[in-house]
């Protein structure tokens, strides 16, 4: 289900940085971020399924949070014969990055 910036959330000395756009780099590797400012400070604080949760997950605790972010390439199941897609989420992480 669809997250409020695909998860992501980047903090800098003035605040929430407004994200322009979100994208996979050509490699597959990569997350680009484009921000609708630059950021401000001597640090950028960068938060990935920490801060937002999807609407559709209705089931969620108080207090979760979620992101997009999916292996390329589904670790698939059988189970009774049928196969079932289980796609490796990306866990939540925080850094702090000198700008």
């Amino acid at each position: 289900a669809p997250t409020q910036d695909m998860g992501f959330r980047f903090v800098d000395s003035v605040g929430t940085l407004p994200i322009e756009s979100i994208a996979i780099a050509p490699s597959g590797f990569s997350v680009v971020v484009t921000f609708s400012r630059d950021p401000v400070g001597p640090t950028l604080d960068c938060r990935y399924a920490l801060d937002y949760m999807a609407p559709a997950y209705t089931w969620a605790v108080r207090g979760e949070a979620s992101g997009n972010l999916r292996e390329l390439d589904p670790f698939i199941t059988t189970a009774d014969g049928q196969e079932h897609a289980n796609p490796r989420v990306a866990p939540h992480w925080r850094t702090t990055i000198a700008i």
